[in-house]
């Protein structure tokens, strides 16, 4: 696998970059206004957004900061959104730009391309802890439209309930020296993606210090945190 400097290092060090050099709005996209209508209608069971209320946040260009909006993260389409106002009215979407860090509610999101490495991973990753510039915890949220499946559909109870419905998930990565792996958020498959030789202490450590594996993930970090401090 090709090594992979992470683009976070702009979190701390960069020239400043003006939103007039960088790209930072998507092209419109005329498929959205249906799929968006459907939620809205009560067709689609669930939220495309991570969280329903627009919250002010900020857009930073190569680490330094460019400007400050209202925003939501619209997970199914993974898009960052952004306003003026406080309603939404005249939504954007941020261009997907690696060099741009999205700062809102207290957490940091940045879209990386890790397809050199495996495949398909890219989009949106929330940066759960940084441990330095080419060290990091992402976890990545997605949804998907799920459909009724054919039983639901024609079964004896009342079709006209059974609609498409939202199903979110998530998967953390480990970024070690620049190179991805998904880590597990659990005490013992955490240990998986570590190195076999430390297993012993981590999980005297997970022990002692009594780590929740909870879902936003700041066990895990401290997890990680200890593992890097006995390598």
């Amino acid at each position: 696998m090709k090594n992979y400097l992470i683009f976070t290092l702009t979190l701390f060090t960069g020239l400043i970059i003006h939103a007039q050099q960088v790209n930072t709005v998507e092209g419109s996209d005329p498929s959205r206004t249906f799929l968006v209508s459907q939620f809205v209608n009560g067709e689609i069971d669930g939220s495309p957004y991570l969280m329903d209320e627009w919250k002010q946040g900020i857009v930073l260009i190569n680490g330094k900061f460019d400007s400050q909006y209202y925003m939501k993260y619209n997970v199914l389409e993974d898009r960052m959104e952004f306003s003026d106002n406080s309603s939404g009215q005249g939504a954007r979407a941020l261009a997907k730009e690696q060099s741009l860090i999205v700062q809102m509610d207290g957490r940091s999101f940045q879209y990386i391309d890790f397809s050199e490495q495996e495949g398909d991973l890219i989009g949106y990753f929330e940066i759960i802890k940084s441990f330095d510039s080419n060290n990091l915890l992402l976890k990545q949220i997605k949804k998907r439209v799920d459909q009724p499946n054919e039983i639901q559909r024609t079964g004896y109870s009342n079709a006209s309930s059974q609609k498409p419905s939202i199903k979110t998930t998530t998967a953390f990565y480990y970024v070690e020296d620049g190179q991805v792996e998904e880590i597990q958020n659990h005490k013992k498959r955490s240990l998986r993606s570590l190195d076999d030789s430390k297993e012993k202490d981590l999980k005297m450590f997970i022990k002692d210090k009594n780590i929740d594996f909870d879902d936003d993930g700041l066990g895990l970090a401290e997890l990680i945190t200890y593992y890097r401090s006995i390598k």
